[in-house]
């Protein structure tokens, strides 16, 4: 697989990728009943790799995407807290999706429904909660420095949750 273009591996195989966390996050879902906070997590340097961790051509370069954005469901959550620079291993499919900008229409793609994910060092940090409440006020308590002049950190259900996850 020399060379390999994001648009030619298709989207009905999982492939096996290598990604660098770099930090948490939070997007909102704005429904037509109510809006809803996700968490998410950053990577970036995503390579193309073969089932065993190894760059499929070790001569040329497998960089897939510089960054991408994932949903931090419970399968990541079940590896602990993630530090700046952790390598994590998963296989997932890629997925195009069209983006609208007016008046341009961009294709792009994403990797989507990822699965087996592991750290490479299989180190532990630590148990995180898995509501999905307590992990977004998780964020927020480490991301305070982020949101403190937007004034997007506030006591509310999330920080509420997650300090209640602390107690128990």
């Amino acid at each position: 697989m020399k060379n390999v273009k994001i648009q030619n591996l298709g989207d009905a195989t999982r492939y096996s990728f290598i990604g660098t966390f770099e930090r948490l996050g939070y997007k909102n879902n704005i429904g037509t009943l109510k809006t809803s906070i996700s968490p998410i997590l950053f990577l970036k340097n995503i390579i193309l790799v073969d089932d065993n961790h190894s760059l499929i051509n070790a001569d040329d370069s497998q960089l897939i995407f510089k960054h991408i954005t994932l949903n931090y469901g419970k399968q990541f959550l079940k590896l602990g807290e993630l530090h700046n620079g952790d390598k994590l291993f998963f296989k997932a499919r890629v997925c195009k999706y069209t983006k609208r900008f007016n008046p341009m229409t961009t294709t792009n793609y994403k990797l989507e429904r990822p699965s087996k994910i592991s750290k490479l060092d299989n180190s532990y940090n630590g148990d995180l909660p898995l509501d999905k409440n307590a992990v977004v006020g998780y964020i927020m308590n480490k991301n305070r420095k982020l949101y403190s002049n937007k004034n997007d950190y506030k006591d509310n259900i999330y920080t509420w949750a997650y300090r209640k996850w602390l107690k128990s």
